[in-house]
């Protein structure tokens, strides 16, 4: 049975990044979340996945500390807004205009 996935994506100067990711639906008993950074040559610096029970951690008992800054801390923490946060429709607008369509498409090229 199908899932959802709610993805969540951050990077700084196009490389340190964040990862969040919440699985729920089809066949799991609860929602799954994965949390990841990156450093600057995409290497996996710390990852941790909820199970619904269990939260295992890369590297083993790790924690986000081991992420590049701001990326110690989760998006909420950080106030990185979403699709739904009042104030940024038109930017998540122009932005999926941009996905869609690719940017020349966007400035009228």
């Amino acid at each position: 049975t199908p899932e959802t996935l709610d993805i969540r994506l951050a990077f700084l100067n196009q490389a340190d990044g964040r990862a969040e990711v919440a699985i729920s639906g089809g066949d799991l008993l609860s929602t799954n979340q994965v949390n990841e950074c990156w450093d600057d040559a995409f290497t996996t610096q710390y990852m941790d996945f909820f199970d619904g029970s269990t939260t295992y951690y890369n590297p083993p008992g790790g924690d986000s500390t081991l992420c590049t800054g701001p990326f110690q801390y989760t998006f909420d923490e950080i106030g990185l807004p979403t699709t739904s946060s009042s104030g940024y429709s038109d930017a998540f607008s122009t932005l999926n205009e941009i996905a869609a369509g690719g940017i020349h498409y966007f400035i009228g090229y």
